[in-house]
């Protein structure tokens, strides 16, 4: 008969406890506490040890012990992390695939990059480590994780190609997707929110995939989130996945066995941590640690071992996400709370309701934005508008101030010339003035007609203040040479305006009122 998982509820309390004697003295409180529970006193000193070995294993893929039971829920031992010197030289040929390097390594096996010669394409080839390549449960494990992911068919899912045995090896070969690992991403800190969400939104779609077909990934986690350089997330990694026999039935997405513990410590729920039976909801969790990881920039269970990190996920709440991001809304904080809850009944009862509100977050961030952006430009616009009536006057002004000097040089031009160029001049420069006094006035009154105001008196507007500017360089002209530096002023003047006219104002009238000269509004 096996002996039943430890309490680790029971067990962390007891672990602290022995933490905070001397190093000399923990052995003998820990034989004291346990008395005849060997369980309880193999896994306090295991937790022990490994603080005494105290390193950082955030990432480390782990078996954790479970009472020495009845074996992994999918009839698989644990297995070792594969050597890392084991590994296929880049140039070797491998059946029909050519290997260029390797791209990554795990639990679960070593993937390269490699050419496929019959397709002509890249391919993630995912393999044994050569030392492993006889070994009965490596080589199920690989034929598991390759049903499982060739079971699935989802943008946000990497797609398998092939499950080939060559020269006594199995090969998984799959979609190669250039880009980075979320971990990689999150060395460089926490995420904004949306860019959070942008990754959230189809893990989630992945997952809501998965579990509709009966599959529970069990090992989600940064490494397992590709960020593709085409803006693609896609969800890999199905090594430790269990596939449910009927995924039609109800609970489609529930393990019948327990007593095994196998994944990332960080990651794993409560429940997989004590070698409980899990569904889809431990798969909801181990999102909520990403999320939270993701936002936050740290992992919601981090401690200095595994074991600790595990006695963290059954027994400790994590830090409230408002006190290490104060970004974060409300409404983000409530679904990952309510994804790292310790009892799975109280998580989402459906992967497609926690989808659902991922993106309704997202489509409410998106439209206040937008919202926002709107207000923005609206405000732009509204002080475009103001320089566009400064202009209109200063245009007015600026004709009345050579109406003046016009008239003070004609004295100046012989008879019957002063008095043609003085009334050619106030002709145009009169309609011009009046087109744009009409212009102040339908922005001002009736601004939603000002547009097609715009439209229709524009060829009038440029005519006039090209044909004035015109008659005022005629008069400098009729002023030389006798008063050159009036005659230069007025010939400035007018061609200084007539560029005004013809390349400025058209800007300024596109920047106040956009569209409104080409029929865009």
């Amino acid at each position: 008969m096996t002996a039943p998982p430890p309490d680790w509820r029971r067990v962390t309390d007891l672990f602290h406890q022995a933490l905070d004697r001397p190093a000399g003295e923990r052995a003998a409180f820990v034989d004291g506490v346990a008395g005849h529970d060997r369980v309880l006193a193999s896994e306090l000193q295991s937790l022990l040890a490994a603080h005494d070995r105290a390193g950082r294993f955030l990432d480390e893929p782990a078996a954790l012990p479970a009472g020495h039971g009845a074996g992994e829920d999918d009839g698989l031992p644990p297995i070792e992390p594969p050597d890392e010197e084991a590994a296929i030289e880049p140039g070797t040929r491998v059946g029909a695939y050519l290997i260029r390097r390797e791209i990554g390594r795990g639990g679960m096996g070593i993937v390269y990059l490699a050419d496929d010669m019959r397709l002509g394409r890249a391919v993630a080839l995912k393999a044994l480590p050569p030392a492993a390549t006889t070994d009965p449960v490596r080589r199920e494990r690989l034929r598991r994780e390759a049903r499982a992911a060739a079971a699935l068919s989802h943008p946000s899912i990497a797609t398998v190609y092939a499950l080939e045995e060559i020269d006594g090896n199995l090969f998984i070969a799959g979609e190669y997707i250039p880009g980075r690992t979320l971990r990689t991403r999150l060395a460089a800190g926490p995420l904004p929110v949306d860019d959070a969400l942008s990754i959230a939104v189809p893990v989630a779609a992945a997952l809501e995939a998965a579990h509709a077909a009966g599959i529970v990934h069990r090992d989600l986690k940064p490494e397992n989130i590709l960020l593709g350089a085409d803006g693609r997330v896609r969800v890999v990694d199905f090594g430790i996945a269990s596939l449910s026999a009927d995924p039609a039935a109800p609970g489609a997405a529930r393990l019948t066995a327990a007593g095994g513990v196998f994944g990332t410590p960080a990651y794993m729920s409560p429940e997989q941590v004590e070698g409980r039976e899990v569904d889809f909801r431990s798969d909801l969790f181990s999102f909520g640690a990403v999320l939270h990881e993701m936002v936050a920039g740290s992992n919601p269970f981090e401690a200095d071992t595994p074991f600790s990190m595990a006695a963290r996920v059954v027994a400790a709440e994590p830090r409230p996400l408002a006190d290490l991001a104060p970004s974060v809304p409300p409404a983000l904080e409530a679904i990952v709370r309510r994804c790292l809850a310790k009892h799975a009944a109280d998580r989402y009862a459906r992967t497609a309701d926690l989808a659902a509100d991922l993106v309704r977050l997202a489509a409410d961030r998106e439209s206040r934005r937008l919202e926002q952006a709107d207000r923005r430009a609206a405000s732009g616009r509204d002080a475009n508008r103001v320089w566009w009536v400064i202009h209109q006057a200063a245009v007015v002004l600026f004709f009345v101030i050579l109406f003046g000097l016009l008239r003070w040089a004609s004295g100046w031009i012989a008879r019957p010339w002063n008095g043609v160029l003085t009334v050619a001049f106030v002709i145009p420069a009169v309609v011009n003035a009046i087109l744009r006094a009409n212009l102040l006035f339908t922005a001002r009154f009736q601004p939603s007609g000002l547009a097609a105001q715009l439209r229709r008196t524009r060829p009038s507007i440029l005519a006039s203040d090209l044909l004035a500017n015109a008659l005022l360089v005629a008069a400098s002209a009729a002023l030389l040479p006798a008063h050159i530096t009036t005659a230069v002023l007025l010939a400035a003047a007018g061609i200084g305006n007539a560029a005004v006219a013809v390349w400025v104002e058209p800007a300024t009238i596109e920047a106040a009122f956009p569209g409104a000269l080409t029929h865009d509004r």
